[in-house]
């Protein structure tokens, strides 16, 4: 597919409302576009766009029972559109007529190319029209300024596949082709001029640690006085960290080579070999003379080397699928990379929005604007104003620790080498590799850092990495940021964070409403602690009301000031504390895109995200918003939520007044609720539905809401939640049926037990149905999966169970109640 910038499918029958089916379709290396039907199977049209063509989609008037998709290319050259349509058979003349203007509307704008399935049954463009429909679109298209470039037959005897161009010369080279696959249509290609098509082929250096030598690293490092080298810069820290760095980078630029890494790849699937490829190869020459002679000896054998090539394709992607499932406990992330190559929806940034409607595709203008928006966040703090805290949350402090070697080990340890890089461009393999040889000059800075209270300038720049949510990807505000600072830092960092959650948890500072980031807590022990009280309430027949609170950006918005004085009111004090102290002064990110860079911008305000340190320090300035609450609260890092039985009009009022609390909280500490995104759950048949309030503005009411992932709906009962399990889940298996070639034992356990059970049992022991038809869906997931290993889809369910070594999911679920249970008496959780 690599040749081809621009591919267009019509009758795609997708199903868009899940991503995963939606990533099936993806090509490595292009944008998809689609558009299918809602509520109807069958139509749907998915255009892929080479991702170095920078597409924009363009927003059109949707036309009932017509799928329409329709892009924008942009550079300073040139502006063209490209539209795909698919126009089913039997469209009325109303449809029609409206299909005619839209394409006319498109047309009017600028140069336009629209291809597609237009199912309009003419031997020859021009001929009369062999239907009953379609006369006036057809007579339309005729008169109009379109140039159509098809004058073949691409199914059976009719033309119903069409090129559109507003200038003749805008497509050149049409051929039409034999059938695709199952298809009974024949495949178009074409030539599309567009001059000084900007391709993004940038290039990134990289280290190859393949062929590296760390053998003669490590000797190097070795041969190095590191005492002698880290003692003439005493109070300065930068200097001693650009010592180790420097001896570090000329061990590194004399043992470890370097290779140049394209942005844009064209990679083949791991199943392609040069038997396949020269399988294609044969079928096209096969393809190519049965066409030149219409021989029916030839069109056998083109059959025949159709079918060879399918067999070796199949071949080949069960073999793969085979080796990657034995190989999984070895090499797991070779196993979940390979699923989340099939399974995960890829995603260019942008093109973005540079202000007056403009779009951008140049990568420094782009990360620019990135970094521009996720500075826009930051909090000017305001300490005109504000009275810091004086009250105590302990007697005990925490002021300081000493860092030894075998610390240092232990922790690069655990480390992660796949991680990237930081602005310092150390990588946690170069300190996996140099362990032993660097631990020493590692404890003196870590030491030395600590003693001033000063921390290397490298240490507070972060690389930022912009991930896609979901909506428009040419508005900023649709990515968030990822920091990506210096490797070293965070060694340093998880030392201090560990000391800092034991001095915490030993001395009960944490309230125990705070369920996120926590030994011995989790999203289920949330919802079981918080739940617990509103079921009991329910269940005398009262009415409770839960209010879902959501945070503005919660950890960008920190401020720092206010941050440090609620770091001394929990005990942090001494070097600690004044390390902590300038770790969150001065600090700097950037944006990068494909190895470039933005301008440094001042932070000046949060923590972090992607450090170490940033979860701990919003637990800490998050811990008093329960202070003087008198309702049920509970939180899971940002995530909060309040309670309260509604059974009286001072339980109203006691709820409301908790609310204004809250909001007079957020207000002092310059944080912010995002009033909009606030939900109230109103629960119990006697429920007067009051309204509540916050910041002056009404709380919208809801009849279910996603708490921690977990669907809670007002009646309280779990159906609705298994429902949506359910469809997940089985959408997966489809996926896994469409997807995988091997549907042998160990290959499909795999992918259920990693794929498709975590979504049934996601903390299940909160929710687990207790009626039938609930437990009986549950149930049939994995009877439906069980039911693809070819040697066992004609036993029994229990039969297959047995065999393959499963218990029931109703038997999980008691199993995993037991084992809650236990662990909630025994106090592990």
């Amino acid at each position: 597919m690599d040749q081809y910038h621009i591919i267009g499918v019509t009758e795609s029958w997708l199903d868009t409302s899940n991503r995963d089916y939606i990533a099936e379709f993806q090509l490595s290396g292009y944008t998809i576009f689609s558009c299918e039907r809602e509520n109807r199977i069958g139509g749907g049209v998915i255009l892929y766009i080479h991702s170095s063509l920078h597409p924009i989609s363009i927003k059109t008037e949707p036309i009932n029972g017509v799928d329409t998709v329709f892009i924008e290319l942009k550079n300073n050259a040139s502006r063209k559109i490209l539209g795909l349509i698919y126009r089913p058979p039997g469209r009325s003349a109303e449809i029609d007529r409206l299909l005619f203007e839209s394409i006319s509307e498109t047309i009017s704008q600028c140069e336009t190319i629209i291809m597609g399935d237009f199912n309009l049954p003419v031997a020859r463009w021009g001929n009369p029209l062999r239907s009953h429909t379609g006369h006036d679109l057809y007579t339309n298209l005729l008169e109009s300024e379109l140039h159509q470039h098809v004058h073949e037959p691409t199914r059976d005897l009719n033309t119903l596949d069409l090129i559109l161009s507003t200038s003749k010369d805008l497509v050149s080279n049409v051929n039409v082709g034999p059938v695709f696959s199952s298809s009974d249509h024949r495949i178009i290609t074409f030539n599309l001029r567009m001059k000084e098509i900007k391709v993004n082929d940038s290039k990134e250096r990289v280290p190859n640690y393949q062929r590296a030598n760390f053998t003669r690293m490590r000797i190097i490092l070795e041969d190095t006085d590191w005492s002698e080298l880290l003692s003439e810069s005493e109070s300065d820290i930068d200097k001693s960290w650009e010592a180790f760095t420097t001896k570090l980078n000329e061990a590194i630029s004399v043992c470890v080579p370097y290779r140049y890494r394209r942005s844009a790849r064209k990679n083949k699937p791991k199943w392609w070999n040069e038997e396949i490829k020269n399988s294609l190869s044969l079928k096209k020459h096969a393809y190519d003379k049965y066409i030149s002679t219409k021989n029916q000896d030839d069109k056998v054998e083109f059959d025949r080397a159709r079918s060879e090539t399918k067999r070796l394709i199949k071949r080949s992607k069960k073999n793969l699928e085979e080796y990657i499932a034995e190989s999984c406990k070895s090499n797991p992330k070779e196993f979940y990379s390979f699923v989340k190559s099939k399974k995960a929806l890829t995603c260019n940034i942008g093109p973005l929005t540079k202000g007056q409607g403009n779009h951008t595709n140049d990568e420094n203008e782009m990360a620019t604007i990135l970094n521009n928006f996720f500075a826009s966040v930051f909090t000017e703090e305001d300490c005109s104003s504000f009275q810091p805290l004086e009250t105590r949350r302990t007697e005990n402090f925490l002021n300081n620790l000493l860092i030894v070697e075998s610390d240092v080990v232990q922790k690069i340890d655990k480390m992660k080498t796949n991680k990237t890089p930081g602005p310092d461009k150390i990588s946690p393999r170069i300190l996996k590799e140099v362990k032993h040889q660097i631990s020493k000059p590692l404890a003196i800075i870590f030491n030395k850092s600590l003693r001033n209270g000063k921390v290397p300038s490298d240490w507070k720049r972060a690389n930022v990495t912009p991930i896609f949510k979901k909506g428009d990807k040419s508005q900023p505000g649709n990515y968030r940021p990822i920091s990506l600072t210096s490797v070293v830092c965070k060694l340093m960092e998880t030392i201090i964070r560990d000391n800092m959650v034991k001095f915490l948890e030993d001395n009960d500072i944490i309230k125990p409403s705070q369920h996120g980031f926590r030994n011995k807590r989790s999203c289920l022990t949330n919802l079981l602690d918080f739940f617990h009280n509103v079921f009991d309430t329910y269940d005398e027949s009262r009415a409770v009301d839960v209010i879902y609170l959501d945070f503005q950006k919660a950890f960008d918005k920190v401020p720092h000031q206010r941050l440090l004085n609620k770091l001394k009111t929990h005990g942090i004090s001494g070097s600690i504390y004044n390390w902590l102290q300038d770790w969150l002064s001065e600090r700097k990110q950037r944006v990068v895109l494909n190895g470039v860079s933005s301008q440094w911008l001042n932070v000046k305000s949060g923590v972090p995200q992607g450090s170490v340190l940033g979860p701990i320090l919003f637990l800490i300035y998050v811990n008093d918003i329960d202070d003087g609450i008198s309702c049920k609260i509970s939180k899971f890092a940002d995530d909060t939520k309040i309670a309260s039985k509604v059974t009286t009009t001072s339980d109203r009022e006691v709820l409301q007044s908790d609310l204004d609390r809250l909001t007079s909280w957020a207000n002092k500490w310059q944080m912010k609720f995002n009033v909009d995104k606030c939900k109230v759950l109103h629960i119990g048949r006697n429920n007067d539905h009051v309204q509540y309030s916050m910041n002056g503005k009404l709380l919208t009411a809801v009849n279910k809401e996603k708490d921690l992932g977990i669907t809670i709906s007002n009646d309280l009962k779990p159906s609705q939640h298994c429902s949506e399990v359910v469809k997940i889940a089985n959408r997966l298996v489809g996926f896994i049926g469409r997807t995988f070639e091997n549907k042998s034992e160990k290959v499909i356990l795999k992918l259920h037990n990693s794929l498709v059970r975590p979504h049934l049992e996601y903390c299940v022991q909160f929710w687990s149905p207790y009626y039938r038809k609930d437990i009986d869906k549950l149930e049939r997931v994995q009877r439906r999966i069980t039911k693809m290993i070819p040697r066992l889809k004609n036993k029994p369910y229990e039969e297959r169970l047995k065999e393959l070594n499963l218990f029931s999911l109703e038997k999980r679920r008691m199993r995993g109640d037991l084992i809650e249970m236990f662990k909630i008496i025994k106090g592990f959780d």
